[in-house]
């Protein structure tokens, strides 16, 4: 009785002590790009501090996060992504898979005056390596009687 007893209890301060370590996850991020890196955080531009979250804003109804940003910081200039998928994830910014660097972009989704990238290595919305994988069956079609000229 007394092993159920002290089993119960052992689980109790593991599910507390794990608890403690997912609601503290977020809060350990001081830098709106450091939170945005992580999929599960939001950044509170008002409180300035990193909570549990994701596009929607805040997990927790009590956690007071007037203004939130998922995956992207607005004050953070597209240079200092360094991967495409954080960089696509910015409205404002393109990634050049010629240069492998984070642009900014216009409103049309181009890269701006000052940042130059042939148009076929350069993206805002995916990167590449997802778009390779969605090549339909006519483009497979068309790239098989390619080929076979």
């Amino acid at each position: 009785n007394n092993n159920k007893k002290m089993r119960v209890l052992f689980l109790i301060v593991l599910f507390f002590m794990f608890g403690l370590v997912i609601l503290q996850h977020c809060g350990a991020f001081l830098s709106c790009l450091d939170c945005t890196m992580q999929t599960d955080c939001v950044w509170c531009s008002e409180e300035t501090k990193c909570v549990s979250g994701n596009s929607e804003g805040a997990s927790d109804e009590s956690e007071i996060c007037t203004q939130s940003a998922h995956r992207f910081c607005p004050t953070v200039p597209c240079g200092y992504y360094s991967t495409c998928e954080h960089c696509t994830s910015n409205p404002f910014c393109g990634w050049c898979e010629e240069t492998f660097e984070c642009m900014q972009v216009d409103f049309q989704g181009n890269p701006t005056e000052n940042n130059f990238c042939r148009p076929e290595l350069f993206s805002n919305k995916k990167c590449f390596a997802e778009q390779k994988n969605e090549i339909t069956d006519s483009e497979l079609l068309l790239q098989s009687q390619q080929r076979n000229k």
